[in-house]
């Protein structure tokens, strides 16, 4: 996908996903923008974000 080694449409949908999660966008609003039906299918998306995980052991150390 665009040359980028690793990438293809699912992940570029679950980077967009979980960037509007940090921004506080709500899931219905999400998925409008994904076109996912589905709120549980959103929630599976957003899920698991490292970056964030990151942040938080580090605060916690």
């Amino acid at each position: 996908m665009a040359g980028i080694e690793g990438a293809s449409a699912q992940s570029g949908r679950r980077t967009l996903a979980v960037k509007l999660k940090r921004r506080g966008i709500d899931l219905r609003h999400i998925s409008e923008i994904l076109g996912i039906e589905s709120l549980e299918a959103v929630k599976k998306l957003c899920a698991g974000d490292p970056a964030r995980l990151g942040d938080i052991v580090r605060r916690i150390i």
